[in-house]
């Protein structure tokens, strides 16, 4: 209020909120007032109006600790961004973060939270350790093992590494493995092995031991009174015709080697199939009575050599 006989000055002025004066409605150093929303005015040397100063809209925003900042004009705060003093705080960084960042220690100032695009380097880190996100995708330092790069679950491929000893593994691509060392077990007929541990275990002859031979390696006896011979039953036939009879194999094996014995009770006829060799006047021989012993060879799965005694007493 102005002193008793002297006029008050006025400046240029108006009480509507968010009312702002022209240009034109200033000169160079007037000033104007808002009474409505506390605010001054004045026109700078280019000609445009600009806010000198504002009153406050309340108590600073924020509470103890959290960093100020312009919200749409006034002051505010906000408990995901904190200074202690010694101590800023953040909830979460967007954008890029360049810098140095971190604890000048590696058992201080640790990062729990870290979302960033860009570069960040953290000290306090020694070349055996590095970065990894716990199950609650805190960031903690991990030791690392061996040298090269990282690597991820999918197709790595790993150089020279130390597996040590792991719960389980399949190697059905897997080269290079020692059957000498790196095999334990025994290997089954159906992989290619004996399936037993020895030799006598898998029935295999030692031809520089002796051996004692069962019935089934000395040759069994198959009586083929018919005069016909399957070479798949066995090497060893005896044969003793009840009427004549014409000499035949069959499932004829290249190599195969063996012996009959054949008894002629009553000279019965002894013809041959086109298959079997004879030498001349074997087959008239056999037609006799008597009992003969004869020899068998095969050395290309069709055709049979054939050798016999004379009758024997």
């Amino acid at each position: 209020m102005s002193q008793t006989g002297y006029t008050p000055i006025s400046n240029y002025s108006s009480a509507t909120a968010s009312a702002v004066p022209l240009a034109a409605n200033l000169v160079q150093g007037e000033l104007a007032v808002n009474t409505n929303d506390g605010k001054l005015f004045y026109k700078d040397s280019s000609g445009v109006v600009q806010t000198m100063a504002s009153k406050a809209t309340g108590a600073i925003g924020g509470s103890t600790t959290q960093v100020q900042f312009n919200n749409s004009g006034v002051l505010g705060g906000s408990a995901s961004l904190t200074w202690s003093g010694t101590v800023l705080t953040s909830s979460g960084f967007a954008g890029p973060l360049n810098g140095t960042v971190g604890a000048t220690t590696a058992n201080t100032g640790a990062f729990t939270t870290l979302s960033a695009s860009g570069t960040a380097t953290l000290s306090g880190l020694t070349a055996s350790t590095a970065l990894a996100l716990d199950a609650s995708k805190n960031v903690v330092s991990v030791t690392n093992t061996g040298t090269g790069n990282n690597v991820l679950a999918t197709s790595p491929t790993l150089v020279t590494p130390l597996l040590g000893t792991p719960t389980s593994v399949t190697l059905t691509n897997a080269t290079g493995l020692p059957l000498s060392t790196g095999v334990t077990g025994t290997l089954p007929i159906a992989n290619g092995g004996t399936g037993a541990t020895t030799l006598a275990g898998a029935n295999i002859a030692v031809l520089t031991a002796a051996e004692t031979f069962t019935g089934p390696q000395r040759g069994t006896v198959t009586t083929a009174n018919a005069g016909s011979f399957d070479m798949s039953l066995t090497n060893n036939f005896l044969c003793t015709p009840t009427g004549g009879v014409t000499l035949t194999f069959t499932n004829i094996t290249a190599g195969q080697s063996g012996n009959i014995v054949l008894v002629n009770g009553s000279n019965y006829a002894i013809a041959k199939a086109s298959a079997v060799k004879v030498a001349s006047g074997v087959l008239t021989a056999l037609s006799s009575t008597g009992s003969y012993w004869m020899s068998y060879y095969s050395p290309d799965g069709t055709n049979v050599y054939l050798s016999a005694t004379a009758a024997l007493s």
